[in-house]
């Protein structure tokens, strides 16, 4: 009986060291598919939105974007919409946090979210923000540069990103504003214009295709015209000189004829520094209006002006050389007596720009200066030739082909 009870006993014992075993087993199961749950929830789980997200206006066409995430991310996808809570659409990512929105529409609002991505799996929205970029900026300094007698020059603050300018004029304060012109340029000649007469202006700007509001208005009076103030001829401003009764333009003239002028080796600085070469029969048309190619009278007029007698200023050849005549029509800079006070002291700063010839080659540049007259003797024409190893002035004729600068005298 004994050794009955004893097997019982063990019987027991194990029954209930197995029944411990399977709990302790299902209980670990339990904690490892709990474990494996919460792991798994945890990798499936979207990361948290980006927070704090604050939209701010830069300019017409930028809204600065900027807001919080204290955790690591590889990077964010910025949403923007112009509706309230709807149709948003991806614009851009980005591994910053911020970002700036461009090439937006002028006084428009739009609306923004942003979400984040971390390994592969994008959070839900931010919060929604909103701006409202600003309008197109209205052109700022106009200003009025030199008045003439029928011109008036304007200038204003160039703006990066115009695609161009709207020049309004009205000649009374009452007056309805008519536009003039558009022009992307930062400048305007308003030429054409009555003598003494006062014009109000204003411009606007353009930048993707809104035009601005006026600018602040401005008001220019042309003139009265006398000799010795400039003149404005094809948007380029000429000194003038006035020497006894004749009124000269104190410049080689550079206006680009249609043909028959040039650009000393086809350089279009030489153009702005000695103005244009031109064949005799396009010298003929292309002074302004109201001034023409001097004759070869006009020329004596102006040698004897200078100490030149009568005689000589007929004659062909080298004149002039006792009174040093071509040194005083010389710029003083291209003078064959440097540092004499006479030296360019006419103010008609002849220039030695050189000649193109007949058959295309340009020469004689910074040694010699040629200017035609509209005086012709047979199929040649009258010309001056000024030297800087020269004090005098040559008259005698060339081939009409010959291209020769342009100076021009008030009818």
């Amino acid at each position: 009986m004994k050794e009955k009870f004893k097997s019982i006993g063990v019987s027991l014992k194990n029954f209930y060291n197995t029944r411990r075993k399977l709990a302790t087993g299902i209980l670990v199961g339990v904690a490892v598919l709990l474990l494996s749950g919460g792991i798994l929830l945890l990798i499936l789980k979207p990361p948290s939105p980006p927070e704090d997200l604050r939209a701010t206006v830069r300019s017409y066409d930028e809204i600065n974007l900027t807001w919080i995430d204290q955790q690591r991310s590889d990077g964010y996808n910025i949403y923007r919409s112009e509706e309230l809570h709807d149709n948003y659409e991806k614009v851009d990512t980005t591994s910053n946090r911020h970002y700036l929105d461009t090439g937006l529409e002028p006084s428009t609002t739009y609306y923004y979210r942003v979400t984040k991505i971390q390994k592969n799996k994008e959070s839900d929205y931010s919060r929604e923000v909103h701006a409202t970029t600003e309008p197109v900026g209205t052109v700022s300094r106009l200003r009025v540069g030199e008045v003439g007698h029928d011109y008036i020059h304007l200038t204003w603050e160039d703006f990066y990103g115009s695609e161009g300018y709207v020049v309004y004029r009205t000649d009374g304060p009452d007056r309805p504003y008519r536009e003039v012109t558009t022009t992307s340029n930062n400048y305007y000649f308003d030429s054409n214009l009555e003598k003494n007469r006062a014009y109000y202006y204003v411009v606007t700007q353009i930048i993707d295709g809104e035009e601005s509001e006026y600018s602040t208005q401005i008001i220019a009076a042309t003139r009265d015209w006398s000799c010795g103030t400039a003149i404005n001829y094809d948007d380029k401003f000429y000194s003038t000189i006035n020497i006894s009764e004749q009124c000269w333009l104190a410049e080689n003239l550079n206006y680009e004829a249609e043909e028959g002028s040039w650009c000393y080796r086809n350089e279009s600085d030489n153009c702005d520094r000695y103005g244009r070469l031109y064949d005799w029969n396009t010298a003929l048309t292309v002074c302004p209006e109201g001034w023409s190619l001097p004759t070869d009278d006009d020329y004596k007029t102006l040698e004897r002006e200078m100490g030149m007698s009568r005689i000589e200023a007929n004659e062909t050849e080298w004149r002039g050389e006792e009174k040093d005549v071509g040194d005083l029509l010389k710029i003083a800079s291209e003078c064959s007596q440097i540092g004499e006070d006479f030296c360019g002291n006419s103010r008609l700063n002849i220039m030695l720009g050189g000649s193109r010839s007949s058959a295309g080659a340009f020469r004689y540049l910074g040694t010699h200066g040629f200017l035609w007259t509209s005086t012709p003797l047979g199929s040649n024409a009258y010309r001056r030739l000024f030297s800087l190893e020269n004090a005098s002035v040559h008259r005698g004729t060339a081939s009409t082909e010959n291209g020769f600068h342009v100076r021009c005298i008030k009818d």
